[in-house]
C-alpha cells in the first residue's frame, strides 16, 4: 500500500464553521416618576453551526514481492475513481438565547444608601443532539443597604425553574444574605491614618446546578433475550424493563458559608483572609443501597452528600520609588472535604467504604515488595489477579483471609482530583520603561497514577516500547537486583497482577510552575509621540518556563497528554494609537 496515497489520495473532509453572536440592551431612566428608578431589557442570541462536506475516492496501487522461484513479481490492487462528494450536512450546532428584564431602584439620603432590583430572566440552550436542550426561567429580587460605608447588608432571593426537573415540580427557591462591617470608618479608628480598610464580612447562600440527564423520571423498555413459546417452542422476542424511574428528583444544592476580613494599609499593602464551608446535598448517585433481590436496576437517587471546608489567604504589596515601580501578590488556600453519602453498597470491611474520605480519594492495593522466589510465592497469600512469578508485585492481605482480591483495597495516597493546598505568586517591576512580571502557581497534597502504558507498562500485551524511565531511572527486578528493585520484572504477558491500582504505581502530584514570564520595554513617550502613537511596547512572553515536580517526562497535571509541558516563547509589538 502506498502510504502517501493513503494520506493524500482518498478524498477530503472540509468543515465550514459559521457563528452568529448578537446582543442588545435598552436602558430607560424613570427618574421623572420616581428618583433613582430605572429599567433594562436585554436580548441575546448566539448560533454556532458546523457544515461538513465529504469527498471520497479510491486509488490503484501495486504490491511487489518475490515469487516461489525467487523472481520479482507484482500485482495491481484497487482502482482509480473520481471523487464522490457527499451532500453537505449540518454536523454540529449550538443555539443559545436569553431574555432579561430588570427594574432598578437606587436611593441615597445623607449617610443612607438603598438599592433594589427585580429581575426576570429566561434562557435556552439547544444543541443538535437529542435530549440535550436546557430551558431555564427565574425571577430574582435583590435588596442592599449601606450606612455611611460602614455597615452593609445584601439580601437575594431567586425563584429558579429548569426543564430537567419532573413535570409539576420544576421550580426551587434559592436565597442568600451577606453583611459587612468596615471598622476603618468607625470613630474609634479615625486616628489610624495608615488604615485604609478593615472590613469584616460574612455570607450564606444557597445555589444549585441543573446538569441532569432527561428521562430519569420515565419508564423505559428495551429488547429482552427472548423466550420459547407455543408447542413448537418458537423463540419470541420480548421486552424488559430498564432502570426504575426516579421520583422526587432534585437539583444538586450547595449551602455556602463564608467569613472573611479585608485589610488595606499605607495604600500599598492589601490582605484578605477567609474561611469557607460548602455543604452539598441532593447529589444524584447510583443507589446501591437497594438489595439485588429487587431483580431490576434501582433508580438513581438524589442522596449524595459532600462537605468541604477551607481557608484562603492573599497578600499584596505595591510601591514606587522615583522611576522604579514594583508589585508582589501571593495567595494560598488549604482545602478539605468529606464524602458523607454516595449510595455505596454494603461492604464487608469498613476500610472498603469511600464514605468518610476526601473527594477523589484513591483506593487500591498496598504493595509490600516483590516475590523473591517460588518458595516466597508458596508461603504468601494467593494472588487472584493472574499467575505470579518471582519478581511480581506482592500485596498486603488486609483482611487476613489468605487471598489478595478486591476486598483488600484500601485508601492509598491522597485525592487524585482535589489538592489539599493551592498557592500562587505574581510579581514584577518596571524601571524607565523596562519591565518584568512573572506568574507562579502550584499545588500539594495530590496523588497521580503512573499508568501511561508505553512508559510504565513496557512490553505488556504486545507493547514494543521500553522507556528510559523503566530501564535507567528505575531498578527493575532481576535475580541480581532483587534486593534493591523498585519496579517489577519485565514481561511480555498481560500480567494483571503487576498493574493493579496500588501503591506501586502512584506518585506525589505536587508541583511549582513558572507559568508566565513577560519581559518588555516601553519606548519613551517623546519617541512615540513623534510617530503619532500613544504607546509602543516590545515584549517577549514565555509560557511553562519550568516545573518543579516529581513526575518525569510528562505534564504532571495530566499524564494522559503523553508529553511534558510545552515551553513556548512569543515575541511581539504592542501598539496603541
Amino acid at each position: 500500500m502506498n502510504p502517501i496515497a493513503a494520506i493524500a489520495d482518498v478524498g477530503y473532509v472540509q468543515e465550514n464553521r459559521r457563528m452568529l453572536e448578537t446582543d442588545m440592551r435598552i436602558t430607560q431612566d424613570f427618574s421623572m416618576f420616581l428618583k433613582g428608578l430605572s429599567a433594562e431589557v436585554a436580548v441575546a442570541y448566539d448560533n454556532t453551526a458546523t457544515f461538513q462536506d465529504i469527498g471520497s475516492k479510491t486509488y490503484k496501487y501495486e504490491v511487489g514481492y518475490l515469487s516461489e522461484e525467487g523472481l520479482p513479481v507484482s500485482e495491481i490492487y484497487g482502482a482509480d475513481s473520481k471523487v464522490q462528494v457527499s451532500k453537505s450536512a449540518l454536523s454540529a450546532q449550538l443555539i443559545r438565547a436569553s431574555v432579561e428584564a430588570k427594574l432598578n431602584y437606587d436611593y441615597t439620603s445623607g449617610k443612607h444608601q438603598l438599592s433594589a432590583s427585580a429581575v426576570y430572566r429566561q434562557d435556552m440552550k439547544e444543541p443538535l443532539e437529542n435530549n440535550a436542550s436546557y430551558y431555564r426561567q427565574n425571577v430574582m429580587g435583590f435588596v442592599g443597604y449601606n450606612y455611611n460605608n460602614r455597615y452593609m447588608v445584601d439580601v437575594v432571593g431567586n425563584y429558579y425553574g429548569t426543564s430537567v426537573l419532573l413535570k409539576g415540580d420544576k421550580f426551587r427557591f434559592y436565597p442568600a444574605v451577606s453583611a459587612g462591617w468596615n471598622l476603618a470608618n468607625e470613630d474609634f479608628l479615625k486616628g489610624a491614618s495608615n488604615l485604609d480598610l478593615l472590613k469584616l464580612r460574612a455570607s450564606w447562600g444557597r445555589s444549585a446546578v441543573d446538569e441532569l440527564s432527561y428521562g430519569l423520571g420515565n419508564y423505559f423498555w428495551t429488547g429482552g433475550t427472548g423466550y420459547p413459546f407455543g408447542d413448537g417452542m418458537t423463540t419470541v422476542n420480548g421486552l424488559k424493563e430498564q432502570r426504575l424511574p426516579a421520583y422526587g428528583l432534585n437539583l444538586e444544592t450547595a449551602d455556602k458559608y463564608n467569613v472573611g476580613v479585608d485589610l488595606r494599609l499605607w495604600k500599598n499593602f492589601t490582605a484578605t483572609a477567609e474561611v469557607y464551608y460548602d455543604h452539598r446535598t441532593n447529589i444524584l448517585v447510583a443507589n446501591n443501597n437497594v438489595s439485588g433481590i429487587l431483580g431490576i436496576e434501582p433508580s438513581k437517587a438524589c442522596i449524595g452528600e459532600v462537605k468541604s471546608r477551607g481557608v484562603e489567604l492573599s497578600l499584596g504589596w505595591s510601591g514606587q520609588h522615583k522611576d522604579f515601580n514594583y508589585f508582589v501578590n501571593a495567595n494560598w488556600a488549604l482545602n478539605d472535604s468529606e464524602i458523607v453519602e454516595n449510595g455505596q453498597a454494603y461492604q464487608p470491611y469498613d476500610y472498603l467504604y469511600t464514605r468518610g474520605h476526601k473527594v477523589g480519594q484513591l483506593f487500591g492495593l498496598e504493595a509490600i515488595g516483590y516475590f523473591r522466589d517460588e518458595e516466597d510465592i508458596a508461603k504468601s497469600p494467593e494472588q487472584t489477579f493472574s499467575v505470579v512469578r518471582p519478581g511480581d508485585v506482592k500485596y498486603k492481605d488486609q483482611n487476613g483471609d489468605g487471598r489478595i482480591d478486591s476486598e483488600d483495597r484500601v485508601a492509598i495516597g491522597k485525592s487524585t482530583t482535589v489538592p489539599e493546598m493551592v498557592f500562587g505568586l505574581n510579581l514584577g517591576f518596571e524601571y524607565k520603561g523596562f519591565g518584568i512580571d512573572m506568574v507562579f502557581n502550584g499545588v500539594s497534597g495530590l496523588t497521580k497514577q503512573l499508568n501511561v502504558a508505553n512508559v510504565h507498562q513496557p512490553l505488556r500485551n504486545g507493547n514494543t516500547n521500553i522507556a528510559t524511565w523503566y530501564l535507567k531511572d528505575k531498578i527493575r527486578w532481576t535475580e541480581a537486583m532483587k534486593d534493591v528493585a523498585n519496579v517489577p520484572r519485565l514481561s511480555t504477558l498481560s500480567n494483571e497482577n503487576n498493574y493493579q491500582t496500588s501503591t506501586q504505581w502512584i506518585e506525589d502530584g505536587s508541583f511549582l510552575k513558572l507559568r508566565n514570564l513577560n519581559v518588555y520595554y516601553n519606548l519613551p513617550q517623546k519617541w512615540v509621540k513623534k510617530i503619532k502613537l500613544d504607546k509602543l511596547q516590545i515584549y517577549a512572553k514565555a509560557q511553562n518556563v519550568f516545573s518543579i515536580d516529581k513526575i518525569d517526562y510528562f505534564n504532571c497535571e495530566d499524564l494522559t497528554l503523553g508529553y511534558p509541558d510545552l515551553f513556548s516563547v512569543c515575541l511581539g509589538l504592542n501598539i496603541n494609537f
